[in-house]
């Protein structure tokens, strides 16, 4: 699944391939997008210009000049590509949109998975996410108040884009491991000094990212994540897989140890105890 590095490399082709360019009109070849544009809604868009392209978390936004969005989501996998209009289509392209300078914008899906949709100017655009993983001013301070309000284990929590947008399964996995926090530890009974170094290794994680597609890329180097049996970089264990939330979970047993973990009352607790004479 394409995360906030991949989207943002996504993003990086709108902006140099898309904005500023004015759309005539925008095809939808599969039936899951065509039940989402309505044929009025398709031919409206035709003389509207792509003033700019946003990220939040996964999703690519790609504002008009007239207010309106075009609101693209991935999901499982999905790319974009530019071709000619005349030119063949590539076999996934699921949309279609044409411009003015006789190329195209091609929506490539082979999953058909992703989404398409179109929101009126004038609205406030509600997507209901979290913070941002890669903001600077998301803290580690904000993450710790939001896991301890949760009970449940710390990585299918980390995927919740309600409480950090952008992360997905790989990345994840990749910061747990880095913080050496265990994937199935509470999120509430995790001490504020190894949420701080989650913090730092989301960070981490995601600046050492490439943007490119994870297994199909040499330039990719992933410490965890689909090494199972393969040698921890750190300790040499063997890396482990586990199903959580029904994803694949990847975790060192040594280096992300499965004990308990004190709760913050607890160690409020055994911080205020006196010292014995």
């Amino acid at each position: 699944m394409p995360e906030l590095p991949e989207v943002e490399a996504a993003l990086e082709f709108l902006r140099t391939r898309a904005r500023g360019r004015t759309i005539v009109k925008v095809r939808l070849l599969h039936p899951s997008l065509q039940r989402r544009l309505t044929p009025s809604q398709l031919r409206a868009l035709g003389g509207a210009r792509i003033a700019r392209v946003e990220r939040r978390g996964k999703h690519q936004l790609l504002h008009l000049d007239d207010g309106r969005v075009l609101h693209a989501h991935f999901r499982m996998n999905g790319d974009w590509a530019l071709a000619e209009t005349a030119a063949p289509l590539p076999r996934f392209a699921r949309a279609v949109i044409d411009f003015d300078d006789a190329t195209s914008l091609i929506f490539v899906d082979s999953r058909a998975l992703g989404t398409i949709d179109l929101h009126p100017a004038g609205v406030a655009l509600d997507l209901g996410l979290g913070p941002d993983a890669a903001d600077p001013e998301w803290t580690a301070a904000q993450l710790a108040d939001e896991l301890a309000r949760r009970r449940g284990p710390i990585k299918p929590a980390l995927l919740d884009q309600r409480l950090v947008a952008g992360l997905g399964n790989i990345y994840a996995a990749e910061s747990l491991w880095r913080a050496r926090i265990s994937p199935f530890a509470p999120c509430n009974a995790i001490l504020r000094a190894r949420v701080t170094a989650l913090r730092k290794a989301i960070d981490a994680v995601l600046r050492r990212a490439t943007g490119s597609r994870y297994t199909d890329d040499d330039t990719v180097t992933l410490d965890v994540y689909d090494r199972e049996g393969l040698p921890c970089r750190r300790c040499r264990t063997p890396i482990e897989r586990a199903v959580q939330a029904g994803r694949s979970t990847y975790f060192c047993p040594t280096c992300q140890p499965d004990e308990p973990t004190r709760s913050r009352k607890a160690a409020r607790s055994t911080a205020r105890k006196p010292r014995r004479a």
